[in-house]
């Protein structure tokens, strides 16, 4: 049935799907309403595939377009984002048999293969235990060594005992399972070298050596880069040239002027990429092995550049208030009175923070309340809120990470008191793993 058949609901829960272009569209649905109207909404797009999937921001799971059954049989009854991911029918079929493995050895598991729920079995159990709350990254560093490079810019070591030890491998898996569980994503590879990992067509011309981890490479590189005489060229020639004829391009021995940035990039692209290339394919498996998690997000990359790349803006004042939720006492009581006091003296302590006139940052102040220092990809699982408490002995407020709870004293009037006691117990806590 054509989705212009099927009359909106001015009442119903108002849904939005983002799609795998960064486009957004929304539309309100009846939860009793058949999921096959939602899939005849969301595959209404001219990029859309046959068969699709859709993901609830605040849940691990994936559901098919084939399913049958209606909104709230998969829990959606409420307000949502949706992500839509096209899929190929060879990524179907393998999501399809990983279901029915995880099926098969889980007797209380789910038989219905429209919701791809993953288990994964890490050998390393003090990291994977952990992964879902704490960032993945520095523990896969200083445990496996598989990356290296600066924060934020990372690229894969060549490390052949780690390719027999299967670390790469590890490093995907354990990378695929903290994102399914709702962490924040790897947030470091370079944005060039995932691009490449996706297949894409990259300028790798423009690449910026200075980024490279090795300072004898990025000399060599530099060279390349800034020739502009023949006498420059000669003495490349002479000096680099068996290097750069080992990357793959012999072409340097026969190249012009005109050549060189572009034997640059083909030298760039042979020491981040093919260079690595076993291990790269080594770290895609690990992730496929969890739903083939690297296939979808390469068919979706633009997607999930923000998940694999350092593109992640600081926090805005708009940004943090729109998590919250306040959990206000009865309206016209003298607790709701009190309790809009300090709502009031909060604001104004945002206002400080966004102002950049604070002591402390958003990010920290998201780590006090629910142990991440950013949102992650598919959001929080449940909604973050604000709650109060009866001011005794100046308590300090405090949080309940396991929650999102952040807890308030009633009744304060002043923004300088609230102030300190926020500055207080943020840098006063002995810290908590971040997700």
């Amino acid at each position: 049935m054509h989705i212009s058949s099927i009359s909106e609901p001015e009442q119903g829960i108002l849904l939005q799907f983002q799609y795998p272009d960064g486009s957004r569209k929304s539309r309100r649905f009846w939860e009793s309403q058949p999921i096959q109207d939602l899939f005849a909404f969301a595959g209404s797009d001219n990029m859309a595939s046959e068969v699709f999937s859709v993901q609830l921001a605040w849940s691990s799971n994936t559901i098919l377009s084939t399913v049958d059954g209606s909104l709230s049989d998969y829990e959606i009854s409420s307000p949502s984002n949706l992500y839509v991911l096209w899929m190929s029918g060879v990524q179907i079929e393998g999501l399809t048999a990983s279901s029915g493995a995880s099926s098969d050895s889980q007797s209380n598991a789910p038989h219905n293969l429209g919701t791809i729920q993953v288990s994964v079995q890490s050998t390393e159990q003090n990291i994977a235990s952990s992964a879902s709350s704490a960032p993945v990254l520095p523990e896969i560093e200083s445990s496996f060594g598989v990356f290296e490079g600066k924060t934020g810019q990372v690229f894969f070591t060549y490390d052949q005992a780690s390719v027999e030890m299967r670390r790469y491998y590890t490093a995907g898996k354990l990378i695929a399972w903290s994102l399914i569980h709702g962490g924040p994503g790897i947030k470091a590879l370079d944005t060039t070298l995932f691009q490449l990992m996706c297949v894409q067509n990259v300028i790798v011309e423009d690449f910026d050596w200075h980024n490279l981890p090795d300072g004898e490479t990025q000399d060599k590189v530099r060279q390349v880069f800034l020739c502009k005489t023949q006498e420059e060229m000669n003495g490349i020639r002479s000096n680099l040239g068996e290097w750069i004829a080992d990357c793959g391009v012999p072409g340097i021995y026969s190249a012009t002027l005109d050549d060189m940035r572009r034997i640059y990039g083909q030298v760039i692209k042979h020491y981040i990429y093919f260079r690595t290339a076993d291990m790269i394919n080594q770290f895609k498996d690990g992730m496929n092995c969890c739903g083939n998690f690297w296939k979808i997000a390469e068919l979706n990359w633009k997607v999930f550049l923000p998940v694999f790349t350092n593109q992640q803006k600081p926090l805005t004042r708009e940004d943090f208030r729109a998590l919250f939720t306040v959990c206000w006492s009865e309206a016209g009581s003298n607790l709701r009175e009190r309790e809009e006091d300090t709502i009031f003296c909060w604001e104004l302590f945002l206002n400080k923070i966004q102002e950049k006139q604070s002591r402390v940052t958003f990010e920290e102040v998201l780590v006090f309340i629910t142990g991440a220092d950013s949102i992650p990809p598919l959001g929080f699982r449940g909604q973050p809120r604000i709650d109060f408490y009866r001011p005794e002995n100046r308590r300090l407020p405090f949080a309940s990470t396991c929650g999102m709870v952040l807890f308030l004293p009633r009744g304060i009037q002043e923004e300088e008191d609230l102030t300190d006691m926020l500055n207080t117990a943020l840098k006063g806590y002995c810290g908590f793993g971040k997700i």
